[in-house]
């Protein structure tokens, strides 16, 4: 329980390495232990699994990054071409501006829905180590009561044949 203890503090660092020591897997500690390593493992599967996911998103975060750029790097282009055009080219002009101005909502529409997406991720991140963490906890507080129930069963039969001898 000791080892539990610290593997658990450990893990709650922010220790990636740490695995319960092997011992006795016919014991319900040596299980406990099984079943604990197992547990983290998983943690961790999912953990890479996530940041697999965020290395993608990032990926294509910087990708939407030059792709604005890139843009507005076109769109500036366009206006000093526009300057240079002639009177019979103002309306063109005109609905042009609409268009990037659309485009410009657009894109601060998509650059608010990635943040508040990174936001949703960092958030999902944190909830499932937190939920890892609490079956961990419960896992072990329902290990652990068992038998300390069967030991108070049995202090309180003792107890019991005591007072029957005071009695006699």
């Amino acid at each position: 329980l000791t080892d539990l203890g610290v593997f658990l503090d450990r893990v709650t660092g922010g220790s990636r390495s740490e695995r319960l020591p092997a011992g006795n897997d016919l014991d319900e500690i040596g299980k406990l232990r099984i079943g604990s390593n197992r547990l983290f493992d998983s943690l961790m599967q999912r953990e890479n699994d996530i940041l697999a996911i965020n290395r993608d998103l990032k990926q294509k975060s910087q990708a939407f990054d030059q792709l604005n750029k890139d843009l507005k790097a076109v769109r500036n282009g366009l206006e000093y071409e526009i300057k240079n055009r002639t009177a019979s080219l103002k309306e063109a002009n005109i609905a042009l501006a609409s268009d990037q101005e659309a485009i410009l909502n657009i894109l601060e529409d998509l650059d608010l829905m990635n943040n508040q997406l990174k936001a949703a991720q960092e958030k999902l991140v944190q909830s499932a180590k937190m939920a890892a963490i609490g079956q961990l906890a419960g896992g072990v507080a329902h290990e652990i009561n068992n038998p300390l129930t069967g030991v108070l069963n049995n202090i309180q039969l003792i107890k019991m044949e005591l007072a029957g001898k005071k009695e006699c």
